[in-house]
């Protein structure tokens, strides 16, 4: 994506983008539309890491601070990094969560995406069904 300064490539996060992606992941989790697969993975935090990102969940939130001055406002911000906590996965999950909205709504990106037409019985495929089909269905982008 082309979202960092100057539109170079990668993803600004600002409160603005943390707020969506807040909202967004949180009514995800309320609706039961995020769920941990029974095949989650990571590379470096091996079996924790559903556990971690459960924790980093759990600890995220809204903080208020009050104005410092007179007339001053509230200032608002999103972090899970309170009592030396991190936030690194919930902060990766919610710049994917905003990524994908941006990526098929926003007209900078729409020669990039083509609509993914699953086949019928998707749903009931295994797991190994849907790799294969996954592979031998690759091309997302359009040149």
């Amino acid at each position: 994506m082309n979202e960092g300064p100057g539109g170079s490539a990668g993803f600004l996060t600002t409160n603005a983008t943390k707020s969506q992606g807040y909202q967004q992941v949180r009514e995800c989790l309320r609706v039961g539309k995020i769920a941990f697969g029974k095949k989650f993975f990571s590379n470096t935090l091996d079996d924790k890491a559903v556990a971690e990102l459960q924790k980093e969940l759990n600890a995220f939130s809204v903080i208020k601070e009050p104005p410092r001055t007179l007339g001053g406002k509230m200032r608002v911000f999103y972090s899970g990094k309170k009592a030396g906590g991190k936030d690194d996965l919930v902060m990766a999950l919610l710049i994917a969560m905003v990524s994908l909205r941006r990526f098929y709504s926003d007209p900078r990106y729409s020669t990039l995406s083509v609509p993914v037409e699953l086949p019928d019985g998707f749903d009931s495929m295994t797991d190994e069904q849907r790799a294969v089909y996954a592979e031998t269905n690759r091309p997302l982008y359009r040149n």
